[in-house]
């Protein structure tokens, strides 16, 4: 998940179907390594399954670029490749999203 933190940095959220999980952002800050946590392998393993049931209505991704100021971008690696869904944060934010249980998990 790419997330806009401030007008100049993005967020990425990295998160496996086995617990890892990474936090990357385009500043100087990042968190690797937490699969060592019961509650981020926990975390990520829920984040993943929320990813999967939309899976299918995600498009291809040929590029991966950081999205605008006001979306989020969801990544889904499956075995066909990656796939892609952009949406309004403000829409997830309000719960009714068909995205809304994705952007939780992943927060």
């Amino acid at each position: 998940m790419d997330m806009p933190i401030s007008k100049r940095h993005t967020a990425t959220v990295v998160s496996m179907c086995d617990g890892h999980a990474s936090l990357y952002t385009t500043s100087r800050f990042g968190v690797l390594g937490g699969i060592g946590h019961e509650s981020v392998r926990s975390a990520s393993k829920n984040f993943v399954a929320a990813a999967q049931a939309h899976f299918d209505e995600a498009t291809a991704a040929p590029e991966f670029p950081y999205p605008t100021a006001d979306h989020v971008r969801f990544y889904l690696l499956g075995f066909v490749g990656v796939r892609v869904i952009d949406t309004v944060i403000a829409s997830v934010e309000r719960l009714g999203d068909k995205c809304s249980a994705m952007w939780l998990a992943g927060q």
